[in-house]
């Protein structure tokens, strides 16, 4: 496993770049709700921790606030895409 602390740091900046630069409208033309804005502020706020956890060369800190990243994401795209219509998924 590579400690590369300095990798994880730039790549938590650039997911909380990411996010907070998501528009509010959804590329279907539907609008942001505040459950989606919800999962986006808790992928920044996460982001954040993983930037500290990553300035504090915590490796564990590191992976589990990955792993909670990933869960996140999931569950934003879950939400998106049982909110479609049924007929746009067919």
């Amino acid at each position: 496993m590579i400690r590369d602390f300095d990798r994880i740091e730039v790549a938590a900046k650039s997911l909380m770049q990411i996010s907070l630069e998501t528009p509010g409208v959804e590329p279907d033309g539907r609008r942001s709700d505040e459950v989606f804005e919800h999962l986006k502020l808790e992928f920044v706020r996460l982001a954040a921790r993983l930037k500290q956890t990553a300035a504090d060369e915590n490796l564990e800190g590191s992976a589990y606030i990955t792993e909670k990243l990933n869960a996140t994401c999931i569950s934003c795209h879950q939400y998106l895409r049982d909110e479609l219509p049924r007929t746009t998924l067919q």
